[in-house]
């Protein structure tokens, strides 16, 4: 995409899910042992901070005056990211999911339900990137509405 402008998502959303999830099962008895369920935990809570380093930097947004460039929300792995760019025009509908326990606007296309996109709800700067959105797209576009709702 020609001078994009890129949106990463926000770093302390998903850390305060994966504290909130590590909780969950730390107090889940798993095993008998506490040793055990320590260790368990302990890895587990890693895991969720890796996740979400990893997330923060390869889960991105761009735009530009064209055409929006999101995310496939079909993959089960998440560092295994693949983009995909719509046009402001073919933006036909967005309805909230989520994937993950993370909430994403899922941007349907005209005609095509499989060429959807999806779209953080918590990005860094959602104020610029709203703004951004209304400049590229019009103020009555599908996300243009969404986004305005949200905030």
């Amino acid at each position: 995409m020609k001078n994009a402008i890129t949106y990463t998502i926000s770093l302390k959303e998903y850390m305060q899910r994966a504290i909130l999830v590590a909780v969950l099962f730390a107090i889940a008895p798993f095993y008998d042992d506490h040793t055990e369920r320590f260790i368990s935990v302990s890895l587990m809570i890693f895991g969720f901070i890796l996740l979400s380093w990893i997330s923060s930097r390869f889960i991105v947004v761009k735009i530009n005056e064209e055409s929006l460039q999101g995310i496939v929300l079909s993959i089960p792995i998440l560092p295994v990211v693949r983009n995909r760019v719509i046009a402001w025009e073919d933006i036909e509908s967005i309805t909230v999911k989520n994937w993950y326990g993370l909430k994403y606007y899922v941007v349907a296309t005209k005609g095509s339900s499989t060429n959807s996109v999806g779209v953080p709800v918590h990005l860094k700067d959602k104020q610029a990137f709203k703004n951004q959105v209304e400049s590229f797209s019009g103020k009555d576009s599908p996300l243009s509405r969404a986004l305005r709702s949200d905030l």
